[in-house]
């Protein structure tokens, strides 16, 4: 069974969407990644600028229909992704048994490139496990900054500047996360 990652923002149509299909360009058959919303604009597509961005990244095709984070969607999650603290606090608040597995999206692009280096595992699959498990403690370890740094700006309804600016946040972190379960070749 392949690791489950669920991606988590507000309306399901910006951030989530954006990380959950460069995960899965980058991560392949490695992992299964959803994303769902806490309060999910239901059926919508991916906004515009948000699917754009998706088909500059070659990150799949920008198909994605939002939908609402409940448990079902939870259960079952390898790893939980967030856009903002909030968001992870909705998550643990439907499941609290997710606590050591879940982290904002900019957490666990740091956290992951702070465990990198001390992953034993060289399949990839076995990394992914690893970096999962290793997240908690990493987190203990390393003196986290201002709480506010953790979180994705939301950018729906804002401008293209602003979309543009959160998609690079959102590259960068998920950028960390698979360059520690697929390290470079050289």
């Amino acid at each position: 069974m392949a690791f489950r990652i669920v991606v988590v923002c507000t309306g399901n149509v910006c951030r989530s969407p954006m990380a959950a299909r460069l995960l899965d360009a980058h991560l392949g058959d490695l992992a299964t990644t959803t994303s769902a919303g806490t309060r999910a604009l239901a059926g919508q597509p991916m906004t515009q600028q948000s699917a754009m961005i998706v088909l500059r990244w070659r990150a799949g095709p920008a198909t994605h229909l939002a939908r609402q984070l409940d448990e079902r969607v939870l259960a079952g999650a390898d790893l939980v992704l967030t856009a903002t603290r909030d968001h992870r606090a909705a998550v643990l608040e439907l499941d609290p048994s997710l606590v050591r597995r879940t982290y904002t999206l900019r957490e666990a692009g740091r956290l992951a490139a702070l465990s990198a280096p001390g992953l034993q595992a060289t399949a990839p699959e076995e990394r992914l496990v690893e970096l999962r498990d290793g997240l908690a403690s990493a987190r203990a370890r390393w003196a986290a900054p201002p709480s506010a740094d953790d979180d994705v700006e939301d950018p729906y309804g804002r401008s293209d500047v602003t979309y543009a600016r959160v998609a690079g946040v959102v590259c960068q972190a998920v950028g960390a996360v698979v360059d520690a379960v697929k390290p470079p070749a050289c």
